[in-house]
């Protein structure tokens, strides 16, 4: 499901690809203004969310607009890129607009694909299906890196950049909804990541760690004590530990 959002200050505009939206099954809304500084406001207000409904992936974006054009708004995107060498570019956009002269200009952000308005459904839908298939390009790269890295290292995609992390030095993993904030010893702040448990669970199953909580899977390396209803992580964090998951324990004193 990619979720989308619509720029556009023409309310017409915007209800005709709210609508068509809508009609696309793997397409979700997650928002429509009617200008740029209100868009850029919300992606750099939510790129951090545990909220999953906050994530965007796509942008269709007017070019003509008041304050900050499109075209200018693309560009301050752009220029919060992933680290040199990465593939992957982050929010995908996809222009609207009624002057074809735009078009060149639209192709030097590297927008995904430009619509010409009035945009039918049938191109609507082709340009859709294009940002779909570059996305899902990127989570299969995403995959094949982390399989290509070795055993100690896993890819997580973070505020529309993939991530290596060194498997040995996460400490430990907190889980928030659809999300998971990933403690390392590298960094001061959690990465946060759209994953659930039970996924970085089974990815991490062939290393030393263990689920204490529901919330939370523990580095056992990072282990200093074990006490009742809790464990003392080596930087002093305290985990909470659940009753169903009080088995994990036991097994590792064991």
């Amino acid at each position: 499901m990619i979720r989308c959002v619509v720029v556009d200050d023409e309310p017409l505009a915007s209800d005709l690809l709210v609508n068509y939206i809508k009609r696309t099954p793997f397409l979700h809304l997650a928002g429509a203004y009617s200008n740029a500084v209100d868009t850029l406001n919300a992606i750099r207000s939510h790129a951090n969310s545990p909220d999953v409904g906050d994530r965007i992936d796509l942008l269709f974006l007017d070019i003509q607009m008041p304050e900050l054009s499109g075209l200018e708004l693309s560009r301050i995107i752009k220029e919060n890129k992933p680290e040199k060498g990465n593939r992957c570019r982050g929010i995908k956009i996809i222009f609207t607009t009624a002057f074809e002269q735009y078009a060149i200009d639209g192709y030097k952000v590297e927008a995904t694909d430009y619509l010409l308005k009035p945009v039918s459904y049938p191109e609507f839908l082709q340009a859709a299906d294009k940002a779909r298939n570059i996305i899902v390009q990127e989570q299969a790269f995403l995959e094949t890196e982390t399989a290509r890295s070795g055993n100690d290292m896993l890819y997580v995609k973070s505020e529309y950049k993939f991530i290596p992390v060194k498997i040995s030095d996460i400490i430990y993993i907190e889980g928030l909804k659809d999300y998971i904030k990933i403690y390392t010893k590298e960094s001061s702040s959690p990465i946060l990541t759209l994953m659930s448990m039970k996924s970085i669970e089974e990815k991490l199953a062939p290393f030393s760690f263990i689920r204490a909580h529901r919330s939370y899977i523990i580095n056992v390396n990072e282990i200093k004590i074990i006490e009742k209803g809790r464990v003392i992580l080596k930087d002093g964090k305290i985990v909470p530990t659940g009753e169903s998951y009080r088995n994990n324990i036991f097994a590792l004193i064991e």
